[in-house]
């Protein structure tokens, strides 16, 4: 057996706590670290194979005899221990004598297991080829201090007890056990446990390492393992408990404060509460020990700390084992919560680190002659301390000072690269603060190309993720998007220093974030009984205010989530509204009641109101800045101004809004009001006059629902039921920052951040959502035109132009260029009522269209001119037409329950009308050799028809439960796809009618469209559920994954004539189209065997087969991203293909480092 890795690549160490029975948790760690292992070696791994030393003492001793001389594995070791905690600590009574001869007995049962003999020394008669060396702590009787049993040459003198002895020797606590006398007379010596005194071994680990492999010997890694805190399991005296556990500590914070900046020194301890006294329940007890270490394993800092420590044992540092040097980049882990402060960084560097936040930077620092070395060098380094020590929170503010600094000092180009370091940091916070390594599995990778940071970095690290298409073209407009609300979130607010973010939502629930990580920071808080409505900080940032549908108000501890005061009961009616004054002393708060009530912050009485006057619910309210006056906005229309004091109306009520006003605000000088409409508009007004000022503000297309000034009173953002946000000029009522779009609901709440810098809005989509102030550019637009729904789409025979026609009552045709989404004809108008169906003719020149007003219509496909029709005879809607392969003839399905087949040139009935179906027929289409027909109805069959005598040739096929929707004939003929409004997708034997394969299933909405590719080989589908699906025919899997089709419902698809292209109309009137679906032009290699088709995607990470972390996707790329292996994506989003044929991830991460070819 040998060492996983060797002794010249840094050793790691093991130290092992004292605690009895509670010791079995330490087992549990080394469970979790064996079976990672296993799992990254592929074969089981021994503790004695991978530790190059071990040192335990009490019960810990036992552990680290057997784990590293008698080179058990974990589970042989538990099992073990467990025997022996039943059999000394048995419920019947018994003394210190009985206790002792069972625990000898009880370890030589465990040696005949294993075939070795009882006289058996520690050190020196067991073979060890895996050469791990370990010694047990243990106390003279007679003389304090901790001396050592080895199983090793020392050149300090100790005893080479049996292994009896040695076990014996480390249970032997005064007055729970004889003691152990070791030596021949007149040396003989009574020896006891070592616990009292040394119960944290770490500093005799240490020194035993230092002996054996010389002081210069270089560390991978030191893991320190307690036993627990918080009254853990003992059946010591309380007295002596309490002694223990204190001396434990002290020597843990010892070992922190020298070792903990070393970037090697880790420490784990599970806190768990179990009952003290006798082992009566020694089961439970162990059943307590395993639910509470289990639960610790799953903490997040506890993962990250484990995942460090298994990257860090791998690897070579440059600190020794006096622990002095620089520790690597990538292992500066230390034990919980501790700040290591010895990094590759000089002295002044460091001081970003500790001193930026709290102090400004003279013009004389020191800074600026090693700034280019961090920029250059050292900045992913840094960010590594931030996401050990759990501190990325802090790393925009800290990067915000350093940018201040330098301004008057440096270059323009340094002043870009502080910049783009900081969008760096903002944009990826989430995934950096959660795992060291996606700084470079995740963010690196994901940063624009155009971006300072990429540029710098990037070619350092080749085995990272690299990507076929899509990608970030530069820095997005959302950071963040924050999951956890279970229901709509209504209102949002920053606190005042812009740390973090307030959330309420219709779950009940309030929940603070971490603005920067987006991490929640408190558990949410409960207590209203139903939906909130309003939210905000007060002035300090220490409590948060919230109105409830429930009536009443609440004022909570902003860290704890405590109520710090009883229920503000009064109102009659849902609390609308509430806000803090600038003092932090009152709340105003309006209510459906129709009036506004001033509390007291403390008490909850009410010190002034009702103040009443508007007509109808008051939906919103605000203080001015000077706190003497309070806005309100009602349905009634209107806006007053109160005297805060008397609740005497100062000014209104302000009339110009024709519609609810739903938001209303102060602007930072108290001379303006802003107000937002369900009339689209938002209006500026002057506080004291009431005349508009600026407005109104138009472009959005439903209610302006929220608005809000920006610190500054230059900008007011708005969020609207159109699902977009917009920042708009105060002054010139100009949209100055683009749409922020990404909410798939109503915008409930906007806000900006102290510093205006960013925005947090709440939505229906139960999200919430940060975003860039500065930046609001689109990042990709879609093909718009139609007022409104796009009811079918199909490609010209040459793939360069698009159909589409719209459920619109005027122009409702359109003809697009397929690559700029340019209009190149129409709209065109004769339909009097909504175009259902259109196609291409198969030589490209003619359309032919269907609708609503029960006529088919053929057009000129260049002039847009009608060229036959209207063809009449349908009595009622026309809903699907389709063209013969020779041009001749046009075939129709009407709600009239028939088809008809016409000749195209003079709109002649050249057969029909076809009649069999027993309700509306929605689906038509003609063979390939233009002989047969092809129908789906709502009565949930299809038949197939003679195209020359309207004959039914098969059918009717039975197997949908619900109304069929669309079909259409393979290429060959032979088959007939159907979609259907029961969420599947069937491919029948033309000739038998026999389903050929299983119904394809994956959909969770009805199926709108379904079309064969031209190979025949694949089948593309939409669905009501909001998405576009590839599948292969033979083996009936999902070939593309899971695709977001624009955010809404797409109606209608096309595939071009090489297949390689789809065209998607949507219910929302938008054209989409998605690229490379040919398997023959993509490499396939890009996704490596061991990922298969097992990746998925939850809160923005892609997990790999066993679920675990492979890197982490901005929202902005999360609708475009394509996971499989054939690639098809239909959104109006970016479109991201990973390669991940160099990419290393989970334990190997440290790899990705490798300079990558110039020329790559």
């Amino acid at each position: 057996m040998q060492f996983l890795h060797p002794e010249g690549d840094g050793v790691r160490i093991l130290s092992l706590d004292g605690g009895d029975a509670r010791c079995f948790s330490q087992l549990l760690i080394l469970e979790e670290l064996m079976h990672r292992l296993e799992y990254d070696h592929g074969r089981p791994v021994r503790p004695c194979e991978f530790f190059h030393s071990i040192t335990g003492v009490g019960a810990a001793g036992v552990i680290a005899i057997f784990l590293g001389v008698l080179d058990m594995t974990i589970s042989e070791t538990m099992e073990a221990f467990i025997g022996i905690c039943e059999k000394v600590f048995a419920p019947d009574p018994c003394d210190d004598r009985l206790r002792s001869e069972r625990l000898v007995l009880a370890t030589r049962k465990i040696l005949d297991k294993l075939n070795v003999a009882h006289d058996t020394r520690l050190g020196g008669d067991i073979d060890r080829s895996a050469g791990c060396r370990v010694s047990i702590c243990y106390s003279s009787a007679s003389i304090s201090g901790c001396r050592m049993f080895r199983n090793y040459m020392s050149k300090q003198p100790s005893y080479n007890p049996t292994i009896v002895e040695a076990v014996s020797a480390c249970w032997a606590t005064p007055g729970l056990f004889s003691s152990v006398y070791i030596g021949t007379p007149p040396q003989r010596e009574e020896i006891i446990s070592a616990v009292n005194g040394f119960n944290n071994p770490a500093l005799q680990a240490l020194q035993e390492a230092r002996d054996l492999f010389g002081p210069n010997k270089p560390v991978s890694a030191f893991l320190s393992l307690g036993s627990g805190k918080n009254r853990p399991v003992s059946i010591h005296s309380d007295r002596f408990l309490h002694d223990t556990v204190q001396q434990t500590e002290i020597t843990e914070e010892n070992i922190e404060r020298e070792f903990g900046h070393s970037g090697v020194y880790y420490r784990l301890s599970p806190e768990y509460t179990t009952q003290s006294g006798s082992f009566d329940i020694l089961d439970n007890q162990f059943g307590s020990i395993n639910s509470y270490t289990r639960a610790y394993l799953e903490r997040a800092a506890i993962i990250r700390s484990v995942e460090s420590f298994l990257i860090a044992s791998t690897r070579t540092s440059n600190v020794d084992l006096t622990f002095k040097g620089k520790a690597r980049p990538g292992k500066l882990v230390t034990g919980l919560g501790q700040v290591p402060t010895t990094v590759r960084l000089s002295r002044e560097e460091r001081s970003i680190l500790s001193d930026l936040k709290v102090k400004g930077i003279d013009s004389g620092s020191p800074l600026q002659g090693c700034m280019p070395d961090f920029m250059h060098k050292q900045f992913l380094f840094w960010l590594e301390i931030l996401s050990i020590s759990q501190r990325v929170n802090m790393g925009s503010n800290m990067l915000l000072l350093l940018i201040d600094w330098i301004l008057p000092h440096s270059h323009p180009e340094a002043v870009e690269f502080a910049r783009d370091m900081h969008k760096f940091v903002v944009t990826f916070a989430s995934p950096i603060s959660q795992s060291v390594a996606h700084i470079y599995l995740s963010a690196l990778p994901f940063s624009p190309p155009v971006s300072v940071v990429w540029k710098q970095y990037i070619p350092e690290y080749a085995h990272t993720l690299t990507f076929q298409s899509g990608g970030l073209s530069y820095w997005p407009v959302v950071w963040h998007v924050l999951t956890g609300h279970d229901a709509e979130v209504n209102a949002v607010a920053f606190a005042p220093d812009g740390k973090r973010i307030v959330s309420g939502s219709s779950d009940h629930t309030i929940r603070v974030w971490d603005t920067e990580t987006g991490a929640a920071v408190t558990s949410p808080f409960k207590g209203h009984r139903a939906w909130i409505t309003s939210v905000k900080f007060s002035p300090d940032g220490k409590r948060i205010v919230s109105g409830s549908d429930d009536q009443t108000i609440r004022v909570w501890d902003a860290e704890t989530g405590t109520v710090v005061a009883s229920p503000f009961e009064g109102h009659s009616d849902l609390v609308t509204s509430v806000r803090f004054s600038p003092n932090g002393k009152r709340i105003v708060s309006s209510s459906t009641d129709k009036t506004i009530r001033v509390w007291d912050a403390e008490t909850g009485a009410v010190i002034a109101g009702p103040f009443k006057g508007h007509n109808d619910s008051v939906t919103s309210v605000g203080f001015s800045p000077d706190g003497k006056r309070v806005v309100s906005g009602s349905e009634d229309e209107t806006i007053r101004v109160w005297d805060t004091e008397t609740g005497v109306v100062l000014a209104g009520p302000f009339r110009g809004h024709n519609h609810v006003v739903t938001s209303v605000g102060f602007s930072p000088d108290g001379k303006c009001i802003v107000s937002g409409s369900y009339d689209r508009t938002i209006r500026v007004w002057d506080a004291e006059t009431g005349v508009v000022v600026t407005g109104p503000f138009e472009g959005h297309s439903d209610w302006v629902v929220s608005v809000e000034f920006s610190p500054d009173g230059k900008r007011i953002v708005s969020g609207s039921d159109d699902k977009t946000i917009r920042v708009w000029d105060a002054k010139t009522s100009v949209v100055i920052d683009s749409r922020f779009e990404g909410h798939d609901g109503s915008v409930n709440s906007v806000g900006f951040s102290p510093d205006g810098k960013r925005i947090v809005s709440g939505s229906d989509d139960k999200t919430v959502r940060v975003w860039n102030a500065e930046t609001g550019a689109i990042i990709a637009g879609p093909f718009e035109g139609h007022n409104e729904s796009v009811m079918s789409v199909d490609f010209s025979p040459d793939g360069k132009r698009i159909v589409s026609g719209s459920g619109s009552e005027g122009p409702n045709i359109r003809i697009w260029d397929a690559e700029t989404g340019a209009v190149v004809a129409g709209p065109l108008s004769g339909h009097n009522g909504s175009v259902m169906s259109v196609r291409f003719s198969p030589d490209g020149k003619r359309i032919i269209s269907g609708s609503h007003d029960r006529t088919i219509r053929v057009w000129d496909a260049e002039t847009g001119s009608i060229i036959a029709g209207p063809f009449k005879g349908h009595s009622d809607w026309v809903t699907s037409v389709e063209i013969s392969p020779d041009g001749k003839r046009i075939i129709s399905a009407s709600d009239d329950q028939t088809i008809r087949v016409w000749d195209a040139n003079t709109g002649a009935v050249v057969s029909g009308p076809l009649q069999g179906h027993d309700e509306s027929v929605s689906s038509v289409g003609f063979s390939p050799d233009g002989k047969r027909i092809i129908s789906g109805s709502h009565d949930q069959t299809i038949r197939v028809w003679d195209a020359q005598t309207g004959a039914v040739i098969a059918g009717p096929f039975k197997g949908h439960s619900d109304w069929v929707t669309s079909v259409g004939f393979s290429p060959d003929g032979k088959h007939i796809v159907s979609g259907s409004d029961d969420q599947t997708i069937r491919i029948w034997n033309v000739e038998t009618g026999e389903v050929v394969a299983v119904p394809l299933q994956g959909h969770d909405g009805s199926v709108s469209s379904v079309e064969f590719s031209p190979d025949g080989r694949r089948v593309a589908s939409s669905s009501q559920d909001k998405t576009i699906r590839v599948w292969d025919i033979k083996t009936s899997a999902v070939i593309t994954g899971y695709c977001k089709s624009h955010g809404n419902q797409p109606s209608s698809i096309g595939f071009s004539s090489d297949g390689k292209h789809i065209a998607s109309s949507t219910w929302e009137g938008v054209i989409g189209e998605g690229d490379g679906l040919s398997q023959e032009t993509l490499d396939l290699s890009s996704f490596p065997p061991n990922f298969g088709d097992s990746l998925k995607v939850e809160d923005g990470w892609v997990l790999g087969p066993r679920s675990e972390l492979l890197f982490w996707v901005p929202p902005a790329l999360r609708l475009g991203l394509n996971l499989a292996k054939n690639v098809l994506i239909i959104t109006k989003d970016i479109v991201t293909k990973p390669d991940l044929t160099s990419f290393v991830s989970g334990k190997l991460w440290n790899l990705c480092k490798t300079r990558r070819d110039p020329k790559s």
